[in-house]
């Protein structure tokens, strides 16, 4: 995924200008990060304890390495029993089975008294492996995750939040905890950073500085209030807001926790409880990792169940832009290839192959802030639920003619109604409103 390759094809630009400017685009294309979400550069890596070096407990290590791997993969526990069950099949039982084969590199070293086995899985030994049972996979752009965890000890409440070195304004906002420039430990930040890590979630806290508690207090948080906790947290810019409040319960701990959208509906919540702290942030990470798992994991399958779209993205003006756009969407898990087929003034026509449905892509641009979703024509292409596409599925696998997704791209958000390059229908596309609002202006969106 993201590979670049060469432009093929015939062009179908309005002037040989705009035909040369999407050629050399693809041949400036290069590989640096993409600018959406996270990306998780552990996700093959475990660590487990040994009693020794030799070769039976090195064996069983890779084995206890490799489920460790296929957990945080899929988001799901689940898996090792569905490898293991009928679903599984004879592929399931090989790849839990081939923890030596699978595995690029290892090494020892010692924490204190304990020894611990480093390994690296090969990743793609393991995709070809996980092709066979098909399994589904969660891949590597994560959405951030900012986290109020509030903890009430016994009428003592207090905030986790980021213990930084620099004053705030030095720090990065939104890095990761385990790619912070300080070590961040306590009761509850070592298990929680523990767990994330485990399962692949790259989880931010707050400064929980002066610039924080002007706008937010613990109470506020304690009660889940939406609203002073969205704007607190507008600063870190994040992809979900978590709100984790934790209380005592008799000699163990009991949670309760949201998961939102950024000014948006609660996406999940639900309470866990546990013993100690580790049996507690170990709960929340499963809930959290499958709930994500459920929303971005793609099923590869065979080549011939991929499927075709065309995305068509405003506001491009520079080869700049075109190289962003292609690699963004190329760094997607879902989506296998990106073609541009033409250039319209200011909007480039793009056509996308992917494997899962088409709310899983829609979700995965979503991440990236510089796709803005706009509505599109009214003959159907975008339905009236926010970009559901309200065409009939195909039966057949493959292409999915007259899918179209239509995005703004924006650097910086503007909000300025941009008008359609389509000469023949002269049609408008502009921002979609947010939910409840009076809709002024968008008379050529489709009703809602």
């Amino acid at each position: 995924m993201g590979t670049v390759k060469q432009v093929a094809g015939k062009q179908r630009s309005r002037t040989k200008a705009q035909a040369a400017l999407l050629l050399a685009g693809v041949l400036v294309l290069c590989t640096a990060a993409p600018a959406w979400g996270v990306v998780v550069n552990n996700l093959y890596d475990a660590v487990v304890e040994v009693p020794d070096t030799g070769e039976k407990a090195r064996r069983e290590g890779f084995e206890q390495a490799l489920a460790q791997v296929l957990v945080r993969l899929t988001g799901s526990r689940g898996v090792l029993e569905t490898l293991r069950g009928d679903s599984g099949g004879e592929g399931g039982e090989k790849i839990l089975g081939r923890g030596a084969e699978l595995v690029d590199a290892y090494s020892y070293r010692r924490d204190g008294d304990t020894l611990e086995l480093h390994v690296t899985v090969s990743a793609p030994a393991l995709g070809r492996a996980l092709a066979e049972p098909e399994i589904s996979v969660w891949g590597a752009n994560r959405p951030g995750v900012l986290v109020w965890f509030v903890v009430d000890d016994r009428g003592q409440r207090e905030l986790v939040h980021r213990d930084a070195r620099f004053p705030p304004f030095l720090e990065k906002p939104m890095q990761p905890l385990d790619a912070a420039r300080v070590t961040e430990k306590g009761p509850w930040k070592g298990p929680l950073m523990k767990q994330a890590n485990l399962r692949g979630v790259p989880l931010y806290l707050p400064f929980n500085d002066e610039q924080d508690r002007d706008i937010l207090n613990l109470s506020e948080i304690w009660g889940l209030f939406p609203e002073p906790i969205e704007e607190a947290s507008q600063r870190y810019a994040p992809d979900r807001i978590a709100i984790v409040r934790v209380s005592r319960r008799g000699d163990g701990w009991r949670a309760r926790w949201v998961l939102r959208k950024p000014f948006g509906s609660t996406v999940v919540d639900g309470v866990v409880q546990g013993d100690s702290r580790t049996d507690v942030t170990e709960a929340l990470m499963d809930r959290w990792a499958s709930h994500f798992a459920g929303v971005f994991a793609v099923d590869y399958g065979d080549e011939r169940e991929a499927r075709d779209l065309e995305v068509i993205a405003s506001n491009v003006d520079s080869l700049g832009d075109y190289a962003s756009i292609r690699r963004a969407l190329m760094s997607m898990e879902p989506i296998r290839s990106v073609e541009p087929q033409a250039m319209k003034r200011d909007q480039l026509h793009l056509a996308v192959r992917y494997n899962g449905d088409l709310p899983l892509v829609r979700d995965y641009i979503a991440l990236d802030t510089r796709f803005r979703l706009m509505a599109g024509p009214e003959d159907g292409s975008i339905g009236p639920d926010f970009g559901v596409l309200s065409l009939q599925d195909a039966e057949s696998s493959g292409a999915d003619s007259g899918r179209v997704l239509y995005y703004s791209w924006q650097l910086e958000d503007s909000g300025e109604e941009l008008e359609s390059v389509d000469d023949d229908d002269q049609l408008k596309i502009v921002p979609l409103s947010e939910p409840g609002s009076s809709g002024d202006g968008d008379t050529d969106m489709p009703s809602m």
